[in-house]
């Protein structure tokens, strides 16, 4: 019986894995494809960044929605469904010609992601309970790697195809994880339950602090894989594959990192690894903002990748390990955070852009650094423990 149990477990946690790692293939498509997509479209900076609004917006809606969906409908319908979902809402997005439909694609994706994000941290959480930082950054880590790998196999594609059909190899691998999922899933509803965000949460200040905390992670986050490739072309317009290779560097240093914490933040504790890397963001960021060359914003790129690689598995292991009995609502919480930082800190980069230069905007957002660094150094009576 403990064999069988350890089976189930085992095949969990790859699949978890497996997903984490299409999420991130998912993660840099519009990213890499966004000049083309602006050119074809003929967009301005502020209405392409309405994609980052939807995405995220929908990955809010199927945050809200996993408790519900795979509480009562058992984990293995939920997690299939969602990969199917993730891998139509591509398909809709590669055929279509229209920017509104193309725009409400993006929003399905956000929608399967969020969702199927949601119940695997849950999961993870549940699987690793004496070492969730250990299970946490190596989920990360495997979404990093994905994402790492993304921009290359999507720049190879789009060189011999066209960005349409660029779309339709991620929603290949989405098609092989529902069949693997529908057919490796052992049937069990499982013991997790993913439940949903909670309002009382947020009237914990340890709670508060690390929704500020992921919030600026993923906006620093994304506002440098949105926008550092339309960036850097637009300084130099023949560094195709170098703007390319930027969005790679982030996700290089992004998997080293997770994998590095993932051995180390248990051990160091989760709230000095977070003050760690909110103070190397700090101290990277401006290497992306003020150098002349490309040599130093990579150098920025990556250390920031670094910098921010465990910042969201580590606070949400940190918030679990100190509110045990709260642990499938605050992965819930933290989730609607962190996606409001891919909504919102991505658009107002596009609007300023438009009204002030790219440059300026990007430079903006140095603000969040700052904050994040400010936010891992409050203290609160409810995060005392060091754990």
């Amino acid at each position: 019986m403990q064999r069988q149990i350890a089976q189930e477990a085992g095949i969990l946690t790859c699949l978890c894995y497996m997903g984490f790692f299409f999420m991130g293939t998912n993660a840099v498509l519009f990213p890499t494809l966004l000049p083309s997509i602006v050119h074809d479209f003929d967009l301005s900076l502020t209405a392409v960044a309405s994609v980052f609004v939807y995405n995220g917006a929908g990955a809010l809606m199927g945050g809200l929605c996993a408790g519900l969906g795979s509480d009562r409908i058992g984990r293995k319908p939920f997690l299939a469904l969602t990969a199917l979902l993730n891998c139509s809402a591509l398909i809709l997005a590669a055929t279509t010609t229209l920017w509104h439909v193309f725009v409400f694609s993006f929003l399905l994706v956000g929608i399967g992601q969020g969702a199927f994000g949601t119940t695997t941290n849950a999961l993870v959480m549940d699987l690793s309970k004496q070492r969730q930082g250990r299970g946490l950054n190596r989920l990360h880590a495997s979404y990093s790697l994905g994402a790492t790998l993304s921009p290359f196999l999507v720049t190879a594609t789009f060189l011999r195809f066209d960005w349409h059909l660029t779309l339709v190899v991620p929603a290949f691998f989405w098609c092989v994880l529902s069949i693997a999922i529908i057919t490796l899933l052992p049937n069990a509803k499982g013991t997790t339950k993913t439940q949903r965000p909670s309002a009382k949460l947020l009237g914990n200040p340890l709670v508060l602090r690390l929704c500020l905390v992921v919030f600026c992670f993923n906006g620093v986050g994304w506002v440098l894989i949105g926008w550092i490739k339309k960036f850097v072309q637009s300084s130099d317009s023949e560094s195709g594959w170098l703007s390319t290779g930027m969005i790679a560097l982030f996700y290089v240093a992004l998997t080293i990192g997770r994998l590095t914490f993932s051995h180390i933040s248990d051990r160091i504790g989760h709230l000095k690894s977070i003050q760690l890397c909110a103070l190397g963001t700090v101290l990277a960021y401006p290497f992306v903002i003020l150098s002349s060359s490309l040599l130093g914003v990579s150098v920025g790129i990556f250390f920031c990748g670094l910098s921010l690689s465990t910042l969201f598995p580590t606070a949400l292991a940190y918030g679990s390990t100190l509110l045990p009995e709260h642990r499938g609502a605050l992965a819930g919480t933290m989730g609607v955070a962190m996606n409001f930082g891919s909504m919102l800190p991505p658009y107002w980069t596009g609007y300023l852009g438009d009204h002030y230069g790219l440059p300026f905007a990007i430079r903006a957002n140095y603000a969040l650094a700052i904050i994040l660094l400010i936010a891992t150094l409050l203290r609160s009576k409810s995060s005392e423990i060091s754990p």
